[in-house]
């Protein structure tokens, strides 16, 4: 198939034919919303096969990396086997490393631009990343599930996924700042000395004031102003012991 190949650039083997790799932006890693500006790659297995149809091609001079859906993830290294093929300004690059569907491959040949194709079909690989509710932290999945919307504004199974996720995400902020009042509460109770007493229950205070503020209706709000009352009794006591 590498024979049918006419145009400069890297391409990469997919099942039926090579398909080119894409400048996304010049220094750039891909990122969610690009996902639908650079080509799904349709593999049969995990191996990855490229042809490099350049003309002073410079090997030591590329680099590639790969990146699962993530996050906030994280790039692998890629090393290629690089083989020259009979077809001028033409090599063939293989590597041990298997990578799954749901990454992207990104190459950069030391000219100030980044290359870029995704493994799998970009739109399922995306749904099926944001199914998944137990990713953390939910306060990055929300706009990065908004960032895939924007590259599939048709996708009704992206867009059906938004309200849940911005649920855990208010639940997982409500947890944060519930931490807050219990550390406030457990460092006002071990403590003897009065004046370190009042200062955690002014924390606890704020922390509490804040926490009903953003989570009017949350369970645990019935508990903070039962919490607000005995603080208002609490801390007059305390500072008149000072």
């Amino acid at each position: 198939m590498e024979n049918n190949i006419k145009q400069f650039g890297i391409h990469i083997k997919s099942k039926d034919s090579y398909l080119a790799f894409v400048t996304i932006n010049n220094t750039s890693f891909p990122e969610f919303r690009h996902l639908n500006k650079v080509p799904s790659v349709l593999r049969e297995n995990d191996q990855i096969e490229l042809i490099v149809y350049l003309q002073n091609f410079e090997s030591g001079y590329l680099v590639a990396q790969a990146r699962k859906l993530a996050l906030g993830g994280f790039n692998e290294d890629i090393n290629f086997n690089i083989e020259p093929l009979e077809k001028e300004n033409m090599y063939k690059l293989t590597t041990d490393t298997t990578i799954p569907d749901g990454s992207f491959l990104f190459i950069s040949t030391g000219w100030n631009e980044i290359l870029t194709v995704f493994l799998g079909d970009s739109e399922q690989e995306a749904i099926t990343f944001f199914s998944d509710t137990n990713l953390r932290p939910a306060y990055a999945a929300v706009p990065d599930l908004e960032e895939t919307i924007k590259a599939f504004p048709n996708s009704q199974e992206l867009i059906d996924l938004l309200p849940g996720w911005k649920e855990i995400k208010q639940l997982e902020r409500q947890e944060l700042e519930y931490k807050y009042v219990e550390e406030a509460w457990q460092k006002y109770q071990e403590t003897e000395k009065i004046s370190l007493k009042i200062r955690y229950l002014k924390d606890m205070q704020m922390a509490l004031n804040g926490f009903l503020a953003n989570h009017p209706e949350s369970n645990k709000s019935e508990e903070c102003r039962e919490r607000q009352i005995e603080i208002d009794t609490k801390l007059p006591e305390l500072e008149k012991m000072i």
